[in-house]
């Protein structure tokens, strides 16, 4: 069970690096096609909304992964990048790509997070550096399959007309990624399960042996004085 997890967090990964790739890689595209006109300089700005977005919400997102548990936190995270992944093909305008820009750094600044405590409920200590490993290996494949993806959907000449006189096929590179990232959260919702549930859930979940593994040492963890709780004001004067 805990290994078709790390799969799914590999998989999340890999999308989130293909989604931020996406306006990049069509950024040509939407010039030439007249809808938005970006000068150099608008795109460093865009490049910019997003990275400032994404630096601020690795907080945020990490609080919210605690308040509402990693299912439904990781679940939420990723319908909501998902969504403004999609919004880019909705926008018109320099300000409308900005926003969508915020919104995906918004969005993607929990998936981090979501995927080190995840790995750290499911994972025993002895297991968890080989499965960041493997998740962390997903920024790689996204980063390689981004380029040709998006490649293909521009050259397909077949997309619906959204009211251009061309094809419009740099919007559907962010329509079609967007989905991508929804059908991963049918998955996620259908196979996760809190690590920290009750034992009866967990033997119906998983095998005997797996369950008594992670809580063993989760047990062991457990004893160990948890130290005392420092303000945050004070680690800046440390």
């Amino acid at each position: 069970m805990r290994w078709c997890i790390c799969i799914l967090l590999f998989l999340a990964i890999s999308i989130s690096y293909m989604d931020r790739q996406t306006l990049s890689l069509a950024v040509n595209e939407i010039t030439k096609s007249g809808d938005v006109v970006l000068s150099d300089s608008d795109f460093a700005t865009l490049n910019t909304c997003f990275l400032l977005a994404y630096a601020l919400m690795y907080v945020g997102g990490g609080k919210l992964i605690d308040w509402w548990g990693i299912r439904w936190g990781f679940f939420s995270i990723m319908i909501f990048w998902s969504l403004a992944v999609v919004s880019h093909g909705l926008a018109s305008t320099f300000i409308g790509l900005a926003v969508c820009r915020v919104l995906l750094g918004v969005g993607e600044g929990g998936g981090f997070p979501a995927v080190t405590k995840a790995i750290g409920e499911w994972f025993p200590p002895r297991e968890r550096s080989t499965a960041i490993g493997i998740a962390n290996a997903g920024t790689a494949l996204g980063g390689m399959i981004a380029p040709p993806l998006v490649a293909m959907i521009i050259a397909y000449q077949h997309w619906p007309s959204l009211g251009s006189d061309l094809s419009d096929s740099w919007r559907w590179v962010f329509f079609l990624f967007g989905i991508s990232g929804i059908v991963w959260c049918v998955g996620w919702i259908f196979i996760y399960r809190n690590a920290n549930r009750s034992a009866i859930d967990i033997v119906r979940t998983e095998s005997r042996n797996e369950s008594v593994a992670i809580a063993s040492d989760v047990s062991l963890e457990s004893t160990v004085q948890a130290p005392d709780r420092i303000q945050w004001m004070k680690l800046l004067t440390m």
